[in-house]
């Protein structure tokens, strides 16, 4: 995966479907960070269980669903968002700790990300995480 700053002044968001990907909180926290999300103007919320790991992120963006678990050996906590201009990715990052959870895993779908198994997405943000820690 890559890295780039991001420009906080974009307003306009990409083609597809503008949501958040919940995945490793309780009722509770989900909540929150639902109705957080929907102040900022997000309001789709997508909660992500264990039985949707083994799809494509794609297919869980179009509701195409099919009961596929997928053992990751974790359960991070992390939020996906999709189709969010640069400008409410920043924001909703930036502004998160408000809700005084647990900080997630973050990350934005990207074309290439979108065809990756979400269970697969969290090993790799996993990975990342543990990566940057040691620098």
């Amino acid at each position: 995966m890559s890295f780039e700053q991001i420009n906080k002044q974009d307003t306009h968001r990409p083609e597809g479907r503008p949501c958040l990907m919940i995945y490793g909180y309780d009722t509770t926290e989900i909540k929150q960070i639902t109705a957080f999300a929907n102040g900022m103007g997000i309001e789709d919320c997508v909660l992500v269980t264990d039985t949707m790991l083994g799809n494509k992120i794609e297919d869980i963006l179009n509701n195409q669903l099919i009961p596929t678990p997928y053992k990751t050996g974790v359960k991070p906590k992390s939020i996906i968002l999709n189709a969010l201009s640069n400008g409410e990715v920043h924001t909703f990052i930036s502004d998160f700790k408000k809700l005084e959870l647990k900080k997630p895993l973050f990350a934005v779908v990207t074309p290439t990300s979108k065809k990756w198994q979400f269970g697969e997405l969290l090993k790799e943000l996993v990975r990342e995480k543990m990566s940057m820690s040691k620098h």
